[in-house]
């Protein structure tokens, strides 16, 4: 027997008896959930939380909200790398406080080259230079960055920062609109507004704190 199945929690392929249609069903959601469409997944875990902050079950309502902030965040990390692992050559810049600019090139998540040009000098010669001279580098296996994760995460973090202007780029930089990233801004809004009105730690919230918090973003 299987102790998942009989729970319900399982549907159990292992043991030949599960309804192919049923299966082929959950597997579909599961493939569309991965693929960037998670709103039936997020609506089914704030169902969830709702109906367990009405019963005044604040902590295991607290404790599904966890899990929504981890699916989430694993979800818009997952596609942002993606994103960037597709894209065979972009090229940005941002202006240096001596009014020049930093220019960096990467290829599908790996910097290939970087030059400061200083003020007062055409960019436009120094940017060509830089990207006939960069690293060439083979396009990585499906949805994986060319080099380590966490240099992919840097490169993204500059991207977003204050002053970076797109230079050129192969592909678009676009997110699936359903992956997540407008549910985890609120989520992050609501855990900072709940911190700064708790003197203990966030790990230790009050049942009635975590409760507040569960309603705010059910």
């Amino acid at each position: 027997g299987c102790a998942l199945a009989e729970l319900g929690k399982c549907l159990a392929p292992c043991t030949a008896t599960v309804d192919h249609e049923a299966y082929d069903s959950l597997v579909a959601r599961v493939r569309s959930a991965m693929s960037g469409a998670i709103d039936p997944v997020t609506n089914a875990l704030q169902v969830r939380m709702r109906d367990l902050a009405d019963e005044s079950r604040f902590e295991d309502a607290a404790r599904w909200r966890d899990r929504l902030a981890h699916f989430v965040q694993a979800s818009v990390r997952t596609h942002r790398l993606m994103m960037l692992a597709q894209i065979e050559q972009l090229v940005a810049g941002k202006p240096t406080p001596a009014g020049g600019w930093e220019v960096h090139c990467i290829s599908y998540g790996a910097l290939t080259g970087a030059i400061t040009i200083p003020n007062g000098v055409d960019p436009l010669p120094a940017i060509n230079a830089l990207i006939s001279t960069a690293d060439q580098i083979s396009q990585p296996a499906p949805s994986q960055v060319a080099g380590l994760t966490e240099e992919a995460e840097a490169i993204l973090q500059w991207l977003e920062s204050d002053g970076v202007r797109l230079v050129r780029t192969s592909e678009p930089l676009a997110l699936p609109i359903g992956c997540g990233g407008a549910l985890l801004t609120q989520l992050g809004q609501v855990r900072n507004e709940i911190r700064a009105q708790e003197p203990v730690d966030y790990q230790w919230l009050t049942a009635s704190a975590r409760g507040k918090m569960v309603t705010r973003i059910a």
